[in-house]
């Protein structure tokens, strides 16, 4: 450790006291909590995760019961809670999860929910779902939530854009060529987050895409997969590394068909299926969210299955 590291660490741990007293004097005199948020925590570097997500346990550890708490918002499976080979830290002993977003197949709850958040940015516009709903052409608005995985952010980001180049376009409602082209630039800033900060070897990554690109979206023509649970298990590194990278978006959890096999759902995402202006040639869209009249997802049980052939990855 260098003298510039020491002084550094010594630094922080004079000044995690200092925090410590001031919540705890804070408790004393009011009676009240302190609540610390991070959002967005998985654009910061994972290298760095367990420092933090350490320092703050420490604090909530030596501060006076229940005075301090903190809440990490981040993607699923985006939070690095340790250093390789360590376990210091669980989901199960020291942390525990909140999911605040719908699955995908619920996804007419995901679009309410993500409308309500926009119209809540700026609650003097007292502008309403319907309202932004009236300003999409046919089904632009259930694509612009595709676009995004059902993320928030992605959302407010996608929507502003295609807006903008609505109006850019002299379109009178925002059109399919305004959503397609906005999800095309935010697969920019996918392209530079997987050049900086995955676990996996960029290559890989590059090579995992492109299998995708090829094999699903080219070759089979469709924008969800079906991939087997035991090949799941053991790709669930890969996985979930693209799934942060939102280059896929995991529909639920598991779904069986009708031989009882199971599978986990994924959503490919919208920029390795459309063109600035149109789907891909021959492209299908699996409504993946629609019900029978039974309210089973048969759309999303006869989608293709497919899984990552290693050997393509590793050669």
């Amino acid at each position: 450790q260098s003298n510039d590291d020491f002084l550094h660490s010594q630094n922080l741990e004079n000044i995690q006291s200092k925090i410590i007293d001031i919540i705890n004097t804070f408790h004393t005199l009011y009676g009240k909590r302190v609540i610390l948020f991070f959002d967005d925590f998985y654009q910061i570097k994972k290298n760095i995760h367990p420092n933090i997500l350490e320092y703050f346990h420490t604090i909530s550890k030596e501060c006076i019961k229940n005075s301090f708490s903190f809440k990490v918002c981040a993607l699923p499976d985006s939070i690095k809670y340790n250093y390789d080979g360590e376990n210091t830290f669980s989901l199960k002993d020291d942390y525990s999860t909140i999911n605040v977003d719908h699955n995908l197949d619920r996804l007419n709850h995901q679009m309410e929910y993500l409308l309500d958040i926009l119209c809540k940015l700026h609650n003097e516009i007292n502008i309403n779902p319907q309202e932004i709903k009236n300003l999409f052409v046919g089904e632009n608005l259930t694509h612009c939530v595709l676009g995004a995985g059902g993320l928030p952010r992605d959302f407010m980001i996608l929507f502003s854009d295609s807006l903008k180049k609505a109006r850019k376009n002299n379109h009178d409602k925002i059109a399919a060529e305004d959503v397609y082209s906005a999800i095309l630039d935010l697969s920019i800033d996918k392209e530079e987050k997987s050049k900086l900060d995955s676990e996996i070897d960029s290559e890989q990554i590059k090579k995992a895409i492109l299998l995708i690109q090829t094999e699903v979206v080219d070759n089979l023509k469709t924008n969800v997969i079906l991939y087997p649970f035991k090949n799941y298990e053991k790709d669930i590194k890969l996985l979930r590394e693209l799934e942060n990278l939102r280059y896929i978006h995991s529909i639920r959890d598991t779904i069986k068909d009708k031989n009882k096999n199971t599978f986990h759902p994924y959503l490919i995402d919208m920029s390795c299926c459309v063109t600035q202006k149109t789907k891909k040639t021959g492209m299908y869209f699996n409504k993946f969210w629609v019900q029978d009249d039974a309210r089973t997802l048969d759309n999303l049980r006869r989608a293709p299955i497919w899984n990552f052939d290693m050997n393509k990855l590793i050669n």
